[in-house]
């Protein structure tokens, strides 16, 4: 079954609501119109009488063979059938008109009127001075002229609402047509866009901006988003293949060379420690590299209380013998309690991540420094930050949004000495950003020392 398109669904859902709308206002108008038409022909039937009865007010006629003379001259000018009956039903007058027709005098007094089968009669009582029923007069006339109209204004309702109808919807579908074309050219360029045509945009209409143009925007800004994940995607593999080819291009190295000639026990112990070295640091990458990749997967939705405070306490006191060793002191500022809404495990691996790094890149004889507080957000919220301090290499002011940059290292001697992948900032920044947090770095210059500033909204 082909499927409609939405122009004809909207044309005949505009058709269907229209033909129920006038259906309803013409049937209460056709209603309404043949009410008032009965209505008012029985008015005129009950005036006529009324006319023709106040004639023979005063009049004693029971003994006449014949009514007076003024009653058959307003009888005869009268539109209707005239009859002029007696209290029995005895016709004793009639004016010519409608001579088949057959009037039968009501059973009491009252005014009625009667039918019978297309002839409509209105019957008034003549009263005696003694107010007795000498006389009834009966005014009838045919309804079927009535009918007749209301079956032509039938018709010719009828046959607007169709017409009307089939213009709106005819309007209606090419109104449609005409409102939804960007939307055909939109779908075009769509399905010309492969897998070959990064850059390539949705056109956007020149002239007033509507929903369509808001639409085509919101698709060039998600393809440029998808651009930019694509290229950053190619960035990452490019970078990974690098960072992992160059210790296995280096254990090669030592493998050949310990193949050459034979050795001794202490040579080929040797080889096989260099070996181990390099495995050790694409270990190292590999692991790094599974950290990022449950970092960007990571779910917000285990968020619970979690002190800052504590965790930082825990976090010194794991990594303080480390930076001993490297003759570095870390101490820990806290004051209060700062409880934020988060996992503890995503908030601890971001924070030990600022804190090896500040300890790598930290000379002998330096000091890190990590303080917990809570300070006011935007819009007035309160947040749970936690800043690093050292005095290590620093940074210039350029290279501060690159360093959570995957991969990214400073090109520096002080950088390069240290082994590393490039992906512990990273890794913080994305399980940090998760939570609705963010990860900020600051620097006076190079040999000047760092701060690396965790946010994380919503502090108790």
């Amino acid at each position: 079954m082909r499927r409609l398109s939405i122009s004809t669904r909207l044309a005949l859902w505009y058709g269907l609501s229209l033909t129920l709308l006038l259906g309803v206002v013409v049937a209460f108008l056709y209603t309404g119109f043949h009410l008032t038409l009965h209505r008012d022909f029985d008015a005129d039937l009950g005036r006529e009488a009324e006319r023709l009865a106040s004639v023979l007010t005063g009049a004693d006629i029971s003994a006449s063979t014949s009514p007076p003379q003024r009653f058959a001259q307003a009888a005869e000018a009268s539109p209707y059938a005239v009859r002029l009956l007696t209290a029995s039903g005895v016709v004793r007058f009639a004016n010519g008109r409608l001579p088949d027709a057959e009037f039968h005098p009501p059973s009491d007094e009252e005014d009625e009127y009667h039918t019978h089968g297309d002839v409509r009669a209105r019957y008034e009582p003549v009263l005696s001075e003694r107010g007795e029923v000498t006389a009834w007069i009966g005014v009838a006339g045919v309804e079927s002229t009535l009918h007749r109209e209301m079956h032509r204004l039938g018709w010719l309702l009828a046959l607007g609402v169709v017409l009307g109808v089939v213009v709106a919807a005819l309007s209606g579908y090419a109104l449609a047509r005409r409102a939804l074309r960007p939307v055909a050219a939109l779908t075009d360029a769509a399905g010309r866009i492969g897998p070959g045509d990064r850059g390539t945009r949705l056109p956007t209409t020149a002239g007033p901006s509507d929903e369509l143009g808001d639409l085509a925007a919101a698709f060039n800004a998600l393809l440029s988003r998808l651009d930019d994940a694509f290229e950053r995607e190619r960035r990452f593999r490019a970078d990974a293949a690098h960072e992992l080819l160059t210790p296995v291009t280096a254990a090669r190295s030592e493998v050949d060379v310990a193949l050459r000639r034979d050795r001794d026990p202490d040579g080929y112990r040797a080889a096989l420690h260099a070996v181990g070295t390099h495995i050790d640091r694409m270990t190292g990458l590999v692991s790094s590299l599974l950290a990022l990749s449950r970092a960007e997967s990571a779910d917000a939705s285990t968020a619970e209380a979690v002190d800052l405070a504590v965790i930082s306490h825990e976090l010194v006191d794991r990594v303080a013998p480390v930076a001993a060793d490297r003759g570095i002191k870390v101490t820990c500022c806290i004051g209060e309690a700062v409880v934020v809404l988060a996992s503890p495990a995503h908030v601890a691996t971001a924070l030990e991540n600022l804190l090896d790094n500040a300890i790598k890149y930290t000379p002998p004889g330096g000091t890190v420094e990590l303080n917990v507080r809570i300070k006011d957000g935007p819009s007035g919220t309160r947040e749970g930050v936690a800043s690093v301090t050292d005095t290590g290499v620093g940074f210039a002011a350029e290279e501060g949004e690159r360093l959570f940059s995957r991969f990214y290292r400073a090109d520096t001697p002080e950088v390069r000495r240290e082994q590393g992948s490039g992906l512990g900032l990273a890794i913080a920044q994305r399980l940090v950003e998760q939570h609705g947090g963010r990860i900020s770095a600051s620097s006076s210059g190079l040999g000047e020392g760092s701060v690396f500033e965790l946010r994380l909204p919503g502090a108790l």
